[in-house]
Order: C-alpha cells, then structure tokens, then sequence
C-alpha cells in the first residue's frame, strides 16, 4: 500500500534511447556490451520500444529486471507444477507445449494462492516483513551514523507494485536494499562535503536517488551502457525535474572540470575515462563489474584509481556463471573477488563484510552468505 497520491509515469523518449544506441557503436571495443549484457540488450530495447516506461516497475515478465528496474511483490507461494512426477513425466514431456503449459499454470495458480489471505511463517505476512526490514536498515543507519529512513523514500513514478508506506515516505524492499548499502558505508564516506560522487552502472537510478535528495551539494555522474542509462536518465529526469545533464549535453563534456554541483549527469560508459582528471570523492559499483570480464574490469578500476578517494564495491565473489555452461547470458571467464583485491591494492581497505538483504539479516553473516561481500576502500594521503 503506497501513499494516496496518484501514479505519476514516465514519458518515453525513444529518439534519446536511439542516440545513446548509436553512440555506443561508435564507442572503443573495451566499452562494448561483454556476453553478458549483450544476451539482455536487444530484448530490453525491443521492450522499451513496444511497451514504453508506463508501469514499468509494476511489468512482470520485464527484461528490465536485469538491472533492477522492476520491483515486484515476491510470492509467498510459488509452485513448480513441472516437479509433480504425475505431471510432469517421461510421458508428458513428448506432448509438444506441456512443459510451457506447467510453467504458465504454475505461474496463475502461485497468483492465485497468494491473494488468499494467509501468514509466511511465525503468523507473519509481507507487511511484517516490510517494516521488520525497514526498522532493521533505521537501527543501521543510528548506528554508522547515517541520516535516518524518516529523513527520505522512494519516489513512486513508474508505479512500483513493490510498494508500502512508514510515516511520511513510501518505500519499496528494493530501496532498503540500496539504502542500506549505503549506509554502512557512511562509516568511513564523508558524504556531507563530497563534491562528485561517480557510479558506474546506474541501473534505473534508484542509487543516484539517495545520493541526490541526501546529498544535494554534490553533483552524482552517472556511467552506464544504454538501455539501461535511459531508463535511469528518463526516471531521474521526473523525479528531479531541472537537476539532470542528459546524455544530449553530456557527450561535448570531456573532463570533470565542467561539472556543476547539485546535477545529476547522464555519461555513456565510453566516457568513464575522464575520470583519470579527478578528483572525484566517491566512486561506487554494485554487481555490475562482475558481468563482464577480468581485463574489463581491469581497465576500469584503473581508471578510478587515478582520482577516486573512496571506493565502494559490492560484488559476487566467484564471478558469474560462465558462457559455456548456459542458455543464457554468461561470461567468458569469471572475476573474482581476488581481482578486485589485486586492482585495489595501493588503496586502504577499510570494511569488507558478506552484503546485506535487508529482509535476510542473516545474510551478513559468513555462514549464511558465501555469495557476495561489499567493501570501502581509501586512497591513501600522499
């Protein structure tokens, strides 16, 4: 249940989507979509041109959620038809359809089932997970000293289904995520009087959101590959009419010194090399390093170590699945955490632990997380 507000959408720019495409061709090999993204482009852009930006973190079935554009309410329940032997057997398999027929019938009947009220477990529902969650990253963000949950939300615009409201703000578990990541990084990031705050793979946007309304001094630049980085300028853009350099502007900026404070800048990935003119405060990447290849990543921390202070890293710690082994998108080889050790080794580590799912506290301890870990580290004074 969101605030009672109406649904603001976002309105589609299709010629932008079409520059950016075009400008990326144009672009150094290094910077082109490695196997991974180039499984999603084509589908996410096909979808963007069909369907638009109306609804679109509300799309179930969106290509969009690969870069967490969709949010969702989860199901309680989520039945596999395909795993019941008396449906699903050497027999039925031959009839052409069946398997696609179990998938879409398992699908309704999880909808169905969950619209039926029940509890999850301890007599809990979705809601007490929600604000279970959110007082969990409030007690964090006292904690590491970070600003509040009463101080900021999610802004609702491409009607997010995902969606509940505490006191004064509406929040979705997406943004807890993203905020808590956030917020244990205020520990050592000295936000207050950072001037450039950079974020390589900005998805739809939602982490140069809390950037921006927390810390409007600074001027947060955005890098990314499109779709993705229309998809956030076009969201940025109604969220913060007036604040935003689009993608139109920003390809005769070529270097740092033309930055203003308190805008939000749209860059291809191409263009990251700029970074290496400095000084940029803050540097951030989350999981989208680990999508692409070991000498990719390489070329792009060693552009950030010329000029970033801080670095914020929340990545998989054994690499992607490979190509080879799957259906789908892959890479052609991992990386792994220890590449990232090895790119970052002139700076100062300053907190690593495994990363958090607000709604799974477990998940910051080792034992119950293998998967991903998230650290800070510092340049050191000269």
């Amino acid at each position: 249940m969101g605030l009672n507000t109406p649904v603001r959408q976002i309105a589609d720019d299709i010629s932008l989507l079409d520059m950016m495409m075009s400008e990326l061709r144009k672009a150094d090999p290094i910077y082109q979509p490695t196997p991974y993204w180039a499984y999603y482009e084509a589908l996410v852009v096909e979808e963007l041109k069909r369907s638009g930006l109306s609804d679109f973190r509300a799309r179930e079935g969106s290509w969009g959620g690969a870069f967490g554009s969709t949010e969702l309410l989860p199901p309680s329940f989520l039945l596999n038809l395909d795993c019941v032997r008396l449906l699903s057997n050497k027999y039925t398999r031959r009839i052409p359809g069946w398997r696609d027929m179990l998938h879409k019938l398992s699908a309704v009947l999880s909808r169905q089932l969950c619209a039926i009220p029940h509890a999850i477990g301890y007599g809990s529902s979705v809601r007490d997970l929600q604000m279970l969650s959110w007082h969990y990253v409030n007690d964090q963000a006292r904690q590491f000293g970070a600003p509040t949950l009463d101080h900021i939300g999610t802004d609702t615009a491409g009607n997010p289904q995902d969606v509940f409201v505490m006191g004064d703000h509406s929040y979705t578990m997406q943004f807890l995520k993203f905020y808590w990541r956030y917020v244990w990084s205020c520990q050592w990031i000295d936000y207050k009087n950072a001037k450039i705050i950079v974020e390589l793979g900005s998805g739809m946007g939602s982490q140069a959101e809390i950037f921006h309304k927390l810390h409007p001094q600074a001027a947060v630049v955005l890098f990314d590959l499109p779709p993705q980085l229309y998809v956030a300028e076009r969201y940025l853009d109604t969220v913060f009419p007036g604040k935003v350099v689009s993608f139109r502007q920003t390809r005769s900026i070529k270097d740092l010194s033309a930055i203003e404070p308190g805008k939000i800048y749209m860059f291809g990935n191409w263009e990251i090399p700029m970074l290496g003119d400095g000084p940029v405060d803050v540097f951030w990447n989350a999981r989208s390093l680990g999508e692409t290849e070991p000498e990719v990543v390489a070329n792009y921390l060693s552009l950030v170590t010329k000029s970033c202070r801080w670095v914020y890293l929340n990545q998989v710690l054994g690499g992607q699945t490979l190509l080879s082994s799957v259906d789908g998108p892959g890479v052609r080889r991992r990386t792994l955490w220890s590449d990232y050790e090895t790119a970052m080794q002139d700076y100062q580590l300053l907190g690593r632990r495994p990363s958090l799912q607000p709604y799974q506290p477990t998940s910051t301890l080792r034992e119950f997380n293998s998967y991903a870990d998230e650290a800070v580290w510092m340049k050191p004074t000269v």
